[in-house]
C-alpha cells in the first residue's frame, strides 16, 4: 500500500521485466497510456495495471498486470505473417513449465514446452560475471535507463490519465 515502495502497483515488482522484454521485441517506448485500479479487498495496494504502448518504431503494444490472481503470464506477438505466445502458469517460485505456440503462413499451429529453469539464478550469475568483467550484461545500460523512463512515465501517466512521451525514446 506505500506507493514510495510500489509507486506502479503491480508493476513495480513483476511488469517491470516484462517492460525490458517488450524493449529487446520492439525497441524503445515513444510514449504510453496507463491506467491502475484497486479491484481485490485481499491484495495490500493496486492490484491491476494496465499500459498501451507506442514504440519509436511505430509498433504498438498493451501490457496488464493483475495482482490478485493466481500467476499467469503470457506474451503474445503479431504479425503479417504469423504470430507466436509465450505462456507460464507460474513464477520462478513453482517450477512449472512454459509453453511457446505459433502460427505461421501454414496455418499449422506448433507447440512446444519448456522445462522451468532457474532465471533469477541465471540473471544474478550473468550480473556478476557482467560486474566481473567477465562478460557484457544482457541489458545494455542505455535498456536500463530506459526502462527507468517507462516506469516513471507509467507512474505519470496512471496517475495524472494522460499520455506521456519518452523523449527521444532512450536517455
Amino acid at each position: 500500500q506505500d506507493k514510495t515502495q510500489a509507486p506502479a502497483g503491480t508493476l513495480t515488482a513483476l511488469g517491470v521485466h516484462i517492460t525490458d522484454f517488450m524493449q529487446t521485441i520492439a525497441g524503445p517506448v515513444a510514449e504510453l497510456t496507463a491506467r491502475m485500479s484497486d479491484r481485490s479487498a485481499d491484495f495490500p495496494g493496486e492490484d491491476i495495471i494496465s499500459v498501451q504502448f507506442v514504440f519509436a518504431s511505430g509498433i504498438t503494444g498493451t501490457m496488464c498486470n493483475i495482482a490478485a490472481t493466481p500467476f499467469y503470464q503470457r506474451i503474445s506477438v503479431f504479425g503479417d505473417r504469423g504470430w507466436a505466445e509465450s505462456r507460464e502458469v507460474s513464477n520462478v517460485d513453482i517450477p512449472d513449465p512454459a509453453t511457446l505456440t505459433w502460427r505461421g503462413m501454414d496455418e499449422e499451429i506448433h507447440s512446444r514446452t519448456y522445462r522451468s529453469i532457474d532465471t533469477v539464478r541465471l540473471n544474478l550469475d550473468a550480473w556478476a560475471a557482467a560486474i566481473a568483467g567477465k562478460s557484457e550484461y544482457r541489458f545494455a545500460r542505455l535498456e536500463k535507463l530506459h526502462n527507468v523512463q517507462i516506469l516513471e512515465a507509467i507512474v505519470k501517466s496512471a496517475s495524472d490519465g494522460g499520455t506521456h512521451k519518452i523523449p527521444s525514446g532512450r536517455p
